[in-house]
């Protein structure tokens, strides 16, 4: 017996449906299905939750115990002035944030330590940020007014600067502005990196300074690695 990747086979079973009933809840293919529960396909977030939904349980339960999501309880949101609204007349599930662990980190992410105050106060010395480095075809447009790393041609040569990511005056031309100071402005963008986390006062993270010092460039390579590979965010 092939070992189990997942527990969609059990839940499908549990609600008493075939594979062919549930493809139909969930808008698939039963051979889809099939590939699922036994790991050919990944059981991404997305799945787990529209298999989730049709089989009337909880996301988290599709997983093995080793590949479970985090499961992020939010107790409202932050409107204008700072005012945080409650989810208390909410039920638990629209409370609930889930990610992959494995979402942590991948061959396209890289993650940066901030050594410099020219963010603060919002991002202040010591905290760390994750860039998720973009496809090639990426439209710099979809990430206007959000935070980037930026591969620019600037007198000539490239070079990245981190920053807010604006529009200019030029077509085909941007502009990218710190947390402070003035921004740049009249810049072509070549690739575009996505600030996807912050962690702020990372406290007692320990980091290998034996990695860094074998793979100096060990980032850079993946400004290269993504002109080949194309992922859907």
């Amino acid at each position: 017996m092939a070992d189990l990747t997942n527990r969609i086979a059990a839940a499908r079973k549990s609600a008493g449906l075939t594979q062919a009933q549930l493809a139909e809840r969930v808008g698939s293919h039963w051979i889809t299905i099939s590939k699922l529960e036994r790991g050919k396909i990944k059981l991404t977030v997305e799945w787990a939750e529209k298999l989730a939904d049709a089989l009337k349980v909880p996301a988290s339960d599709l997983f093995l115990h080793k590949e479970k999501l985090n499961i992020v309880k939010i107790s409202g949101w932050l409107s204008d002035r700072g005012e945080i609204n409650s989810f208390e007349k909410w039920s638990d599930d629209r409370r609930e944030r889930q990610f992959e662990l494995d979402a942590v980190d991948s061959e396209n992410s890289i993650w940066v330590e901030i050594k410099t105050d020219d963010f603060y106060p919002i991002i202040q010395v010591n905290d760390l940020i994750k860039i998720i480095i973009m496809p090639t075809d990426t439209d710099p447009r979809s990430l206007i007014d959000r935070m980037v790393l930026a591969l620019i041609r600037e007198d000539g040569s490239l070079q990245e600067r981190f920053g807010i990511l604006g529009t200019d005056t030029k077509e085909g031309l941007f502009t990218l502005r710190p947390l402070s100071g003035s921004p740049i402005r009249g810049l072509k963008v070549e690739r575009l990196g996505r600030v996807s986390t912050a962690i702020f006062d990372p406290g007692q993270i320990r980091f290998s300074e034996t990695l860094v010092d074998k793979h100096p460039d060990h980032w850079r390579e993946k400004w290269k690695r993504r002109a080949n590979h194309v992922d859907t965010y």
